[in-house]
């Protein structure tokens, strides 16, 4: 697997056989939006999370001494304190789950998340 972007061209370009690939796919009620994803989807803690250390300054440095994953525990720190509960329903073959309060979702076809964070081993 290539980690930059012109060996990952020519990964592509030189591809011969059609892989399959699962997506999901999400609605947000609130925002009145849907989309797609190829790995993972993740709404509430882990989302801001993710965000938070992807915007950060730190991320940057940390990356530079390639120890980038600690962005995400000091986002972690610094989101964990401030975030709030969320409606939650979840559809899926028919059947309905309602969460009056959740934190965190995570729905994933893929072992990994957010830095390398093994969360789902048996993902493929």
């Amino acid at each position: 697997m290539a980690n930059s972007w012109r060996p990952a061209l020519n990964q592509i370009l030189d591809c011969t056989a059609a892989n399959w690939l699962t997506i999901g796919q999400y609605r947000d009620t609130i925002k009145q939006s849907s989309s797609v994803f190829t790995n993972n989807v993740g709404i509430g803690l882990d989302a801001a999370i993710v965000a938070a250390a992807n915007s950060s300054r730190l991320k940057v440095f940390l990356n530079r001494i390639h120890m980038g994953k600690l962005a995400y525990l000091f986002s972690f720190i610094n989101v964990v304190y401030n975030q709030q509960g969320f409606p939650l329903t979840v559809h899926v073959n028919g059947h309905r789950d309602i969460y009056s309060k959740a934190f965190l979702v995570t729905v994933s076809n893929h072992p990994y998340f957010g830095g390398g964070i093994n969360i789902l081993p048996p993902a493929r």
